[in-house]
């Protein structure tokens, strides 16, 4: 789906191109240019469709969370790796578990990653944060 997404961008970029140099009517490049976007719009939609779904499956099935716990939702969302920043994984959240305000999951995701980074002590000593990949990894204890 990304190589689709690229060629959409692409074919966007060369729209702009030819509207600008006059080489086709502003009819022919609203109507193409909308067309584009609608399926530019798909394609992402289906990328971020298909995420939700593979964290969807990450989340602990054994046991029955606590129905306040943000907490655990939050750290089993920070180790998947498809998540990129703090807006997709408060887009998770949402998803995943809604009815909270998205300011403050991505407030208590910021607050994990902190706890994690800086203040490693109890719980989270078992936590390591990948800065690279935007990833919770858990410590092997031996």
């Amino acid at each position: 789906m990304t190589d689709e997404l690229n060629k959409l961008s692409l074919k966007k970029q060369d729209l702009i191109r030819q509207y600008d140099s006059k080489e086709i009517t502003e009819d022919e490049y609203n109507n193409k240019m909308s067309d584009v976007l609608a399926k530019i719009d798909y394609f992402t939609k289906q990328i971020i469709n298909e995420q939700i779904d593979k964290i969807k499956e990450e989340v602990p099935k054994g046991r029955k969370p606590v129905d306040d716990s943000y907490t655990q939702l939050i750290i089993t969302i920070l180790k998947s790796d498809a998540i990129e920043d703090i807006e997709m994984a408060a887009d998770a959240i949402d998803d995943i578990k809604p009815g909270r305000k998205r300011k403050r999951n991505i407030e208590h995701t910021r607050e994990i990653i902190r706890f994690v980074k800086y203040k490693p002590v109890g719980r989270w000593q078992k936590y390591k944060w990948n800065e690279d990949k935007f990833m919770l990894n858990e410590v092997d204890k031996k």
